[in-house]
């Protein structure tokens, strides 16, 4: 079993290469397995990315919910979520340019 950090960690590295299937399995196998971290509102927002950058746009819309549930002032998942909503076009949305670069 990989450790959570690893997993988080490659899967920020696959959706900054453009693969975006295979975050998505590494991510919610990393909340499943410590689902009390600290870090699951920045996870379930990259999770949220990952499902918008590969055409699950309502699965990202729960995820950024969700993050958001979690830590009501994150803006970055604030803004994805109002973007998804809105269908318009937003520059600098992480959820066209990429996940979250917070350190881990």
């Amino acid at each position: 079993m990989k450790p959570f950090k690893s997993r988080h960690n490659l899967a920020v590295i696959y959706i900054a290469q453009g693969n975006y299937r295979q975050p998505i399995g590494e991510l919610v196998e990393a909340i499943r397995t410590r689902p009390e971290n600290p870090m699951l509102p920045m996870l379930l927002y990259n999770l949220g990315v990952a499902c918008a950058k590969d055409g699950q746009r309502e699965r990202a819309r729960r995820c950024f919910r969700s993050a958001l549930g979690l830590d009501p002032h994150y803006e970055r998942a604030c803004a994805d979520l109002r973007f998804l909503s809105s269908g318009q076009r937003r520059r600098g949305c992480a959820a066209e340019s990429g996940p979250g670069r917070e350190p881990v």
